[in-house]
């Protein structure tokens, strides 16, 4: 039976030592130094002496017996292995017979003493193969029995280093004693070899010329070489076995140096229980909403680990402690508490007002952590970081929308085959005119009533303003800048009230800087929004010539007139609004820090409204002024019922392509004006400038006198397109619709919208001589001369081929002709009756009578060129004074046909050029019968003219 409170010789005598507290080796008594009876009185010698005093033989006895003994316990070791069966099977399922049995069935082995063979098969051989074992030996085993063998060969190398911890443990001391005996005498052995060395050096040695002095025969040579070989084969075994000892040690003190970590490390673990149970303690408290104990915890867990970093300075074991183990719980409490701060902050920065009992109880807890932030300031700038973030994010998502949109219209267009640069869709113009007409024509409007507020409502319907995918992209900017209207109004509504509470709290101003910059953020993208590809700010001549092409930064590609206006209407109301609640927080705030820059943070929005809503108008101006020049293309020759034309004009026939103008400058007018005048109502701050800059009103003018101007050069391209047409029939009636147009816009439409022009916008330009009017007439009558260089050309090639027949005495006369008008007087007369059924009808009655008076003159003075330059003929004089006669008394009776001053003038010449010739036929009661005569056979044929 063991005995657990042995005698302290007993402990001496069983470990080998000397004292029961060993410092050095000369503690250790090894059984190998077995000294004499004699001297076992005496004080135990130290090994070093013991050793000094050995001769060489007694070294060699020594070595030898240490070698025995080390070999002894190896021979036993591996006998021992062998007595437990290595031959068995390693999975416990065959022993060693059934082995060899099996392997020797199969052709393997050719016996049991086949050694060769039974190499690869033995577990205990550095050749064994293990694959080859188990397809020879368990080839036939079933899956569960290999499992159970793995499971057998665990538990057997569990045991067996068990095992070996035990056979470790008890013979410790033993391992000791040896290993420090073997240093020794390999130090002994080494100073030896030294010395030998150094006696058969080739260089001079004092000691060795004595010995070689008393040593003169071969006899003593050989016997050196000798010693000489086996100390250096005694010093290489010494050195194997130091090292296969050290390696057979090494575990042993590994395991011994962590048995002491551990010993140690729950030492510090016991001492500095507080810190591991601290997790778990606040993460009960979290549980449970125990804020104060957490903090109190919290608090104590700080100035213990102030204590902590002082003790460790002293000691390096702790220092190392602490880095270790101790590091990785700290991070765990430190993580637990970063964690609820976090909860805490996230639950603190998700709420938008801090005046709220809840935001005060958040802070006075955030407030209890040491060393902890201002929470109320990290508050205000969350939410200008988020503001921040927002408008980032929505800049970048309207980005590529509206860049991607405005890809797709280039290619929808190249589908289409528009080729030109600033082409649009005016067609919609002319749709919303149809629809104008359906409303006039279906209501209760009558021609008196003022149509304004129908065109109005008409134009500004949000169907038919352009094409779907136009109409798309619209929508992008418009709803990205009410988007941005109506976070960033809120959003920094908000802010401005919490800030307007804490604003104490701010006292290095970093959140009242933050603010500004936001705000600058913003109006600095604004004002890079809109703005032209040009940057033209100053140059005037550039900003009138502007094409669309150059707003394209937020305007559509091909985008028309109509729905620029309808949508950057909105989008500019929405503009000012925002700059607007901008102005009022900086006022607000500035004004409650005293900020000494306030005004001039207002004047810069300001200023950035106006340039905003400038560049705005400057767009609409663009689009307007090219949809005019694309107007000839609405023009489709339908005539306006003149009866029903509420305008009480002349029954002149214009095509509706005058009405679509006057329509469509109406509502462009309108609409302008409510946009450049549009205050947004009233505000404690004014942002939006009451009234228009003058470079604004000035621009409109200007693209207002513009689009009248090229209006008439639209039409007048759709009447040189139709000039370059097949020759029409009659009298080319396209010409007289242009002429009537022309002079429909200069009586009517185009005073009236003048007059429009000045009401909304306070000028007076009906009052002035405008050149507009000037060019207007000279187009007319451009075209009445086109009009009546046909008509002339047909009167004089007849008026010449008439005398061209006189002269060549193709005409004769008789008895029943010579009182009658000559065919070529009715021929005129005729084609003047088919220009009254023709023209008549489409034209007021001043340009008709002026088209006749034309004609009547030129074919007097027609005639009056032939006559003099004919030979007379005898009866003729007579004929052409009847001819004569005849002409002017057909449009005598005519109120607005009858033969102006100029015509008679002529017809005098011709009367007097008549009576030239000298010859009378006739007396003049005669002749006034005949012309009477000749009078009543016509009345119907010329009735028209009266």
């Amino acid at each position: 039976m063991l005995d657990f409170n042995p005698a302290e010789d007993v402990l001496l005598a069983n470990y080998g030592l000397s004292t029961t507290t060993p410092r050095s080796l000369g503690d250790l008594k090894p059984a190998v130094f077995e000294p004499s009876t004699s001297e076992a009185n005496k004080e135990t010698p130290d090994i070093d002496s013991i050793v000094e005093s050995m001769t060489t033989e007694q070294k060699y006895s020594l070595l030898g017996k240490l070698m025995g003994q080390t070999e002894l316990k190896l021979g036993s070791k591996k006998l021992a292995a062998t007595a437990a069966g290595t031959n068995d099977d390693p999975l416990g399922i065959y022993n060693a017979q059934q082995v060899m049995d099996e392997l020797i069935t199969k052709g393997e082995l050719l016996s049991i003493e086949d050694n060769a063979n039974w190499e690869k098969f033995s577990i205990g051989s550095q050749t064994f193969n293990s694959q080859l074992y188990l397809s020879q030996v368990h080839s036939d085993t079933t899956l569960q029995e290999l499992v159970r063998g793995m499971d057998y060969i665990l538990d057997t190398l569990e045991a067996q280093s068990v095992q070996l911890k035990l056979v470790v443990d008890s013979n410790y001391l033993d391992f000791i004693n040896i290993k420090t005996a073997l240093d020794d005498v390999l130090i002994k052995f080494k100073t030896q070899k030294n010395l030998i060395d150094r006696e058969n050096s080739t260089v001079f040695n004092p000691n060795k010329t004595r010995g070689l002095r008393r040593l003169n025969n071969s006899n003593n040579n050989k016997s050196t070489e000798s010693n000489k070989n086996l100390v250096s084969d005694l010093e290489i075994t010494l050195q194997g076995l130091s090292s296969s000892f050290a390696l057979l040690m090494r575990p042993i003190f590994d395991h011994r140096g962590k048995e002491m970590k551990i010993a140690q490390t729950i030492e510090y673990v016991i001492k500095y229980k507080f810190f591991f149970d601290m997790p778990q303690q606040l993460t009960s408290y979290l549980q449970s909403n125990k804020h104060d104990l957490l903090i109190e915890t919290y608090n104590s867990y700080l100035t213990q680990r102030k204590v902590l970093k002082i003790e460790a300075q002293s000691s390096p074991s702790l220092k190392k402690f602490v880095n270790t183990a101790l590091l990785k719980v700290f991070d765990v409490i430190e993580g637990l508490i970063r964690e609820y701060r976090e909860n805490i902050y996230k639950e603190l920065l998700a709420m938008d007002s801090a005046k709220s009992a809840k935001f005060s109880g958040l802070v006075d807890k955030l407030l209890q952590f040491p060393g902890s932030d201002n929470p109320i300031i990290k508050f205000l700038d969350s939410q200008l970081d988020q503001l921040a973030k927002e408008l980032d994010y929505q800049v970048a998502k309207f980005d590529r929308s509206f860049i991607s949109m405005q890809s797709k219209l280039k290619g929808y267009a190249r589908s289409l085959d528009m080729t030109r640069t600033n082409e649009s869709f005016v067609k919609f113009v002319l749709d919303k005119y149809r629809t104008i007409e359906d409303e006039l024509r279906t209501s209760s409007y009558s021609a008196q009533h003022d149509h304004g507020p129908v065109i109005i409502e008409v134009f500004e319907a949000n169907e038919n303003v352009d094409f779907s995918i136009i109409n798309e992209t619209w929508l992008i900017l418009t709803k990205f800048i009410e988007s941005l209207q109506v976070i960033f109004s809120d959003s920094l509504g908000i802010f401005a009230s919490n800030y307007s509470t804490y604003y104490h709290y701010d006292n290095d101003g970093k959140v009242w800087t933050k603010f500004l910059t936001l705000v600058e953020s913003m109006v600095a993208f604004l004002i890079d929004l809109f703005n032209d590809a040009n940057n033209s700010e100053s140059n005037t001549a550039a900003i009138v010539e502007a094409s669309p092409q150059i707003y394209t930064r937020f305007i559509p590609h091909y985008s028309n007139s109509i729905s620029s206006i309808s949508y950057l209407t909105v989008v500019n109301r929405c503009v000012g609004k925002l700059l607007t609640v901008m102005g009022g927080h900086v006022v607000k705030l500035g004004n409650l820090i005293q900020y000494p820059e306030t005004n001039n943070v207002v004047k810069h929005l300001r200023s950035a409204s106006t340039k905003v809503s400038q560049k705005i108008t400057e767009a609409i101006c663009s689009t307007w002024v090219n949809d005019c020049s694309q107007f000839y293309e609405l023009e489709k020759w339908e005539i306006v019922d003149t009866k029903s034309n509420h305008h009480g004009t002349a029954a002149a026939s214009y095509t509706k392509l005058v009405q679509v103008i006057e329509y469509y400058q109406t509502y462009v007018l309108s609409k302008l004006a409510s946009l450049v005048f549009d205050n947004l109502g009233e505000s404690p701050v004014r942002i939006v400038a009451s009234y228009p800059s003058k470079r604004t009103l000035v621009s409109i003018e200007i693209q207002f006198m513009r689009s009248l101007n090229i209006l008439v050069e639209s039409i007048m391209k759709k009447y040189n397109v139709e000039m370059h047409r097949d020759q029409r029939e009659d009298l080319e009636l396209f010409k007289i619709l242009s002429m009537n147009n022309f002079d429909e816009l200069q009586r009517q439409v185009y005073p009236r919208i003048i007059r429009k022009f000045d009401t909304l916008f306070d000028k007076q330009l009906s009052d002035q001589q405008l050149k507009l009017f000037d060019d207007i007439d000279k187009v007319s009558q451009t075209i009445f001369h086109d009009i009546l260089l046909k008509e002339k050309s047909w009167i004089n090639r007849e008026v010449i081929r008439f005398f061209a027949k006189l002269e060549k005495g193709d005409m004769s006369m008789t008895s029943s002709t010579q009182f009658r008008a000559d065919g070529l007087i009715y021929e005129i007369l005729i084609h003047f009756v088919r220009i009254t059924h023709s023209v008549k009808p489409l034209t007021n009655g001043e340009v008709f009578q002026e088209i006749i008076t034309e004609l009547q003159e030129l074919f007097l003075r027609d005639f009056m060129n032939e006559l003099r330059s004919f030979t007379p003929k005898e009866g003729w004089p007579t004929k052409f004074k009847l001819d004569i006669n005849f002409f002017v008394e057909i449009f005598e009776l005519s109120i607005t046909l009858k033969l102006n001053e100029r015509c008679l003038d002529i017809v005098n010449s011709i009367l007097r050029h008549i009576d030239l010739f000298g010859e009378v036929m006739i007396t003049e009661a005669l002749f006034n019968d005949a012309l009477n005569a000749n009078l009543r056979d016509s009345a119907m044929e010329f009735d028209c003219f009266l």
